[in-house]
């Protein structure tokens, strides 16, 4: 699914799915993903259409790579990184929106890797997926110390990391419709002041 797309769920009654007044209309634009849902799909407005840049980094390569082949899918812009160390220097240079970050990784952990981002991004300019083999109180409390945001038990849900990059896609719009709207505000109260001069 195209991440610069709005998602519905109509849940199917009676094994037929929901019509909206009666039409099929539409119905090129869903896809089955199982026997209980169909996905609708809604273009947004163009001024919210925005890729998230979004920094891969998994135990191991070919998991990376799976990984950032989804995230492209989805309409983002996906960054490979091949270790702890590549990651913190990609990220400063690149400086993604979303971290998809494995905790288990030799040489570097992922801990340590998201303890350095958090000094070089808030949790507004990044947000921070962990993902990890098995999550319990200790590795969880790990997790949050270390600044990460959200973890992820493997195996890890594509659904739900689809889910989280709309989500933090939404979240940054929001912000800047409200910085373009204050902006927008600053300037009118300026020519004002200076009509009045």
């Amino acid at each position: 699914m195209n991440a610069a797309r709005m998602t519905t769920l109509e849940t199917k009654t009676k094994g037929t799915a929901r019509r909206r007044n009666g039409s099929h209309e539409g119905d090129r634009d869903r896809d089955e993903i199982g026997p209980e849902t169909v996905v609708r799909r809604m273009s947004p407005s163009k001024a919210t259409r925005r890729r998230l840049r979004v920094l891969v980094l998994d135990d191991r390569r070919e998991r990376t790579c799976a990984l950032a082949g989804r995230v492209r899918g989805w309409g983002h812009v996906a960054i490979e990184a091949d270790d702890g160390q590549s990651a913190l220097r990609t990220a400063a240079a690149r400086r993604p929106d979303v971290v998809l970050l494995a905790i288990d990784l030799p040489h570097l952990d992922g801990g340590s890797v998201a303890r350095q981002l958090r000094l070089d991004f808030t949790c507004d300019e990044c947000f921070i997926v962990g993902m990890i083999a098995r999550v319990d109180e200790r590795l969880r409390s790990m997790c949050i110390r270390a600044g990460i945001d959200f973890v992820l038990a493997r195996p890890i849900n594509l659904d739900v990391v689809e889910t989280l990059l709309e989500l933090e896609l939404g979240r940054i719009n929001r912000g800047r419709g409200i910085h373009e709207r204050r902006a927008a505000t600053v300037d009118d109260d300026t020519t004002r002041v200076v009509a009045t001069s």
